[in-house]
């Protein structure tokens, strides 16, 4: 009887075991369910949150003026040089005024030289890119470029045929035959894709343009280009002359290529710290239109570079649409 007793408290003994190993099992795998179906949650949250964000902006893109300040006036205005805000819920958004960006369908082979040697790309690389990118862009059956490739080197690198007319997103950068390959374009906070833009802008403006474009214009210094990005943190930049002044720089080479006011494009970048990637924009004022008064000329995803390490420094909206309403529409300048 005592064996019996002792074979039923050993059997208890593993059956509970097996209770409490099969609970702990359950219990983990709806604890992982809890977080997965939470951070679903929050994911849905910070899409609504951005998908948000970015009506409220074209919102504002026509029915706000542009200005030397940026979107809006001296008082109330968003910056157009990318710099972050804090929008909708835990969205961020960084607009950047696409005429501080060198336009690269436009690019000259000094001008691109001037880029990819701040991207340290090697020389030797220099002219095949410059060569492979206008064959890609406006070919030339009459002609062929020193540095091109063939339609058979596409082939047999895995690229797709060539695009024969101006490139639409930075990003088509990726398929010009040699580019990819420069890792360095690719790589770090802010690629070789921020620097450029494919609308097409007539002038620079220094007040929105990063020290990779600055470094574009004829004469300018690294010192010169970083005394501009200090200066304009004061002061907003007026004109050529005032620019030239500041950074020691030829004023009649500065003619027709300087224009201190926002273009009617706007590059917006959306997201959140939670998410692996963003969402960026091409938004053009189409005051005109019959459809719209804006258009969005393209969008696609970028790695998550939308946050700062601080997030506290990151100021919100300027704009508070509930406590103010906006005034009638206009037409935005369009330069």
């Amino acid at each position: 009887m005592k064996r019996q007793n002792g074979f039923v408290l050993v059997a208890t003994l593993w059956i509970l075991a097996t209770i409490t190993i099969a609970a702990a099992y359950f219990a983990q795998r709806i604890a992982n369910s809890i977080e997965l179906a939470q951070q679903y949650d929050q994911h849905i949250k910070s899409r609504i949150a951005c998908s948000d964000s970015k009506s409220e902006i074209t919102y504002l893109m026509s029915t706000r003026n542009f200005s030397l300040f940026g979107l809006g006036d001296v008082n109330t205005h968003f910056s157009l040089d990318n710099r972050p805000y804090k929008m909708e819920g835990d969205c961020i958004a960084r607009l950047q005024d696409t005429r501080g960006l060198y336009p690269i369908n436009g690019i000259s082979r000094e001008a691109l030289g001037i880029l990819l040697t701040e991207r340290k790309v090697p020389v030797a690389a220099y002219d095949q890119l410059y060569d492979t990118l206008m064959d890609y862009i406006a070919p030339n059956p009459q002609l062929h470029r020193l540095n091109g490739v063939t339609l058979q080197d596409y082939q047999n690198a895995g690229l797709p045929k060539p695009f024969g007319r101006p490139l639409i997103t930075p990003d088509q950068l990726r398929n010009v035959y040699g580019w990819s390959a420069q890792k360095s374009l690719w790589e770090g906070d802010t690629p070789f894709t921020d620097s450029i833009t494919t609308a097409l802008n007539v002038g620079m403006n220094p007040n929105t343009a990063p020290i990779s474009v600055l470094m574009t214009l004829p004469g300018i210094t690294l010192p010169g280009a970083e005394l501009i990005v200090k200066y304009r943190a004061i002061e907003l930049i007026q004109g050529e002359t005032q620019l030239a002044q500041l950074a020691g720089l030829d004023p009649q080479k500065l003619v027709l290529k300087i224009l201190a006011l926002p273009s009617d494009t706007t590059r917006v970048s959306l997201g959140t710290s939670s998410q692996a990637t963003s969402i960026r924009y091409n938004i053009k004022l189409t005051p005109d239109a019959s459809e719209a008064p804006w258009r969005i000329d393209y969008y696609y995803s970028i790695s998550q570079r939308i946050t700062q390490k601080n997030d506290d420094a990151i100021p919100s909206n300027p704009f508070e649409l509930e406590k103010a309403p906006p005034p009638p529409a206009k037409a935005a300048l369009n330069f």
